[in-house]
Protein backbone atom coordinates (compact mmCIF):
# COMPACT_ATOMS: atom_id res chain seq x y z
CA UNK A 1 0.00 0.00 0.00
CA UNK A 2 1.38 3.63 -0.53
CA UNK A 3 1.74 5.84 2.46
CA UNK A 4 0.07 9.20 2.17
CA UNK A 5 2.98 11.28 4.34
CA UNK A 6 5.96 9.77 2.36
CA UNK A 7 4.53 8.56 -0.55
CA UNK A 8 6.45 5.51 -0.41
CA UNK A 9 5.07 2.25 -1.03
CA UNK A 10 4.83 -0.47 2.27
CA UNK A 11 3.11 -3.47 3.15
CA UNK A 12 0.88 -3.88 5.95
CA UNK A 13 0.87 -6.49 8.63
CA UNK A 14 -2.19 -7.95 6.64
CA UNK A 15 -0.99 -8.13 3.42
CA UNK A 16 2.49 -9.89 5.20
CA UNK A 17 0.76 -11.85 7.07
CA UNK A 18 -1.23 -13.64 4.20
CA UNK A 19 2.23 -14.60 2.22
CA UNK A 20 3.66 -16.09 4.94
CA UNK A 21 0.42 -18.30 4.85
CA UNK A 22 0.93 -19.41 1.22
CA UNK A 23 4.14 -19.57 1.94
CA UNK A 24 3.69 -22.43 4.93
CA UNK A 25 0.55 -24.03 2.75
CA UNK A 26 3.15 -24.65 0.05
CA UNK A 27 5.87 -25.75 2.13
CA UNK A 28 3.25 -28.18 3.87
CA UNK A 29 2.50 -29.49 0.58
CA UNK A 30 5.73 -29.61 -1.08
CA UNK A 31 7.71 -31.37 1.60
CA UNK A 32 6.23 -34.75 2.00
CA UNK A 33 6.44 -35.31 -1.54
CA UNK A 34 10.30 -34.00 -0.94
CA UNK A 35 10.89 -36.27 1.97
CA UNK A 36 8.82 -39.72 -0.17
CA UNK A 37 11.51 -38.75 -3.41
CA UNK A 38 14.39 -38.86 -0.71
CA UNK A 39 13.35 -41.67 0.74
CA UNK A 40 12.84 -43.57 -2.74
CA UNK A 41 16.23 -42.82 -3.76
CA UNK A 42 17.76 -44.20 -0.72
CA UNK A 43 15.92 -47.17 -0.98
CA UNK A 44 17.15 -47.66 -4.47
CA UNK A 45 20.62 -46.98 -3.00
CA UNK A 46 20.32 -49.95 -0.42
CA UNK A 47 19.02 -51.91 -2.83
CA UNK A 48 21.96 -51.81 -5.31
CA UNK A 49 24.25 -52.75 -2.38
CA UNK A 50 21.99 -55.94 -1.20
CA UNK A 51 22.21 -57.50 -4.81
CA UNK A 52 25.74 -57.94 -5.19
CA UNK A 53 25.74 -59.40 -1.66
CA UNK A 54 23.06 -61.28 -1.84
CA UNK A 55 24.71 -62.94 -5.05
CA UNK A 56 27.89 -63.42 -3.67
CA UNK A 57 26.08 -65.22 -0.74
CA UNK A 58 24.59 -67.57 -3.59
CA UNK A 59 27.34 -67.99 -5.19
CA UNK A 60 29.06 -69.46 -1.59
CA UNK A 61 26.48 -71.27 -1.18
CA UNK A 62 26.63 -73.53 -4.61
CA UNK A 63 30.72 -73.41 -4.20
CA UNK A 64 30.31 -74.63 -0.72
CA UNK A 65 27.31 -75.97 -0.18
CA UNK A 66 27.17 -73.78 3.31
CA UNK A 67 25.74 -70.12 3.69
CA UNK A 68 28.16 -67.74 4.98
CA UNK A 69 27.92 -67.03 8.69
CA UNK A 70 30.67 -63.57 8.10
CA UNK A 71 30.75 -61.06 5.50
CA UNK A 72 34.05 -60.89 5.33
CA UNK A 73 33.67 -65.04 3.51
CA UNK A 74 32.10 -63.61 0.70
CA UNK A 75 33.91 -62.08 -2.31
CA UNK A 76 31.92 -59.38 -3.35
CA UNK A 77 32.79 -55.73 -4.53
CA UNK A 78 30.14 -53.23 -3.23
CA UNK A 79 30.04 -49.92 -6.04
CA UNK A 80 32.22 -46.87 -5.34
CA UNK A 81 29.36 -44.82 -4.19
CA UNK A 82 29.64 -47.19 -1.14
CA UNK A 83 32.16 -45.03 0.21
CA UNK A 84 30.61 -41.85 0.50
CA UNK A 85 27.88 -42.95 2.15
CA UNK A 86 27.21 -41.27 5.88
CA UNK A 87 26.75 -42.76 9.34
CA UNK A 88 22.89 -43.43 8.33
CA UNK A 89 23.58 -45.62 5.72
CA UNK A 90 26.49 -47.76 7.41
CA UNK A 91 24.45 -48.33 10.23
CA UNK A 92 21.39 -49.87 7.87
CA UNK A 93 23.74 -52.29 5.97
CA UNK A 94 25.24 -53.15 9.61
CA UNK A 95 21.43 -54.28 10.36
CA UNK A 96 20.64 -55.34 7.63
CA UNK A 97 24.41 -57.86 7.74
CA UNK A 98 22.60 -58.99 11.12
CA UNK A 99 19.55 -60.22 8.95
CA UNK A 100 20.98 -61.97 6.52
CA UNK A 101 23.92 -63.57 8.47
CA UNK A 102 21.71 -64.52 11.09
Amino acid sequence: MKNQNTGRLRFTLIELLVVVLIVGILIAVALPQYNKAVENTQLMMMVQLIKPIAAAKQAHFLETEEYARKFEELSVTLPDHFSILDDNYYGQIASWKKHIFY
